[in-house]
């Protein structure tokens, strides 16, 4: 979807229908073969991912006639941003018209990147490798969020789940299983007090300056319980 416009397509053609199931532009074409297709929320972005590498198009579907962007595995898109991953994990940060870097790069995921999804509200980024571990990117900031989801923290998992995605609001991700959809928390709230429960204390001198450092003066985060 992108805004009230659902786009669909395959491996040579793009159409875009509106709520009433109406094509509302010519169909697009690829120029070689679509492998994937990135659209911001609000429909003011299109690009395709080829085999030439991600290509800039229309809302019509047309390609713009900039050269393709070589070497893109996977990518999302705002209305003025795309954030793509490269083969070997890294991701970068680019103006959605020029395709040039826009500000600090994300540090890299280590290994390729299997998928991204963006928060519809754009604040936070989903980045999953190959063997399933999830990270997730505060785009604000441009850092990970705490540490990596692997498939090892959740039961029963036997092999790499095939897709995840992340709620509107960035405060849950979907994860799929062998044995299910496994929902996780991210509500800074919740996970604190989840926390705080399993540490029974604080955290020390040294577990601020490493987690947190700069980002904000040493506070008790769990008032409740002992310093350290």
């Amino acid at each position: 979807m992108a805004g009230d416009t659902l786009i669909l397509w395959n491996d040579e053609n793009i159409i875009s229908l509106d709520q009433q199931g109406r094509q509302t532009t010519p169909a697009g074409r690829a120029i070689e073969q679509i492998n994937g297709l990135v659209v911001s929320a609000d429909g003011s972005r299109l690009f395709t991912l080829e085999p030439a590498g991600l290509v800039p198009r229309r809302a019509t579907g047309e390609p713009t006639g900039q050269p393709a962007l070589p070497g893109i595995l996977q990518a999302v898109a705002t209305s003025n941003l795309v954030v793509v991953a490269l083969g070997d994990g890294r991701l970068q940060v680019l103006d959605a018209d020029t395709l040039e870097s826009s500000g600090a790069e994300i540090p890299a995921n280590p290994g390729p990147v299997k998928l991204l999804r963006l928060s519809r509200d754009e604040r936070h980024l989903l980045v999953t490798g190959l063997g399933g571990a999830v990270r997730i990117v505060d785009m604000a900031t441009r850092r990970f969020l705490g540490g990596e989801i692997t498939p090892k923290m959740l039961p029963g998992r036997r092999r790499p789940g095939g897709t995840a995605v992340i709620s509107d609001d960035g405060e849950q991700i979907a994860m799929s299983t062998p044995n299910g959809i496994v929902i996780w928390d991210l509500a800074p709230d919740d996970l604190l007090a989840a926390a705080c429960e399993v540490a029974g204390r604080n955290l020390t001198e040294q577990e601020w300056t490493d987690h947190i450092g700069s980002l904000a003066p040493r506070t008790p985060l769990c008032p409740d319980l002992p310093a350290e």
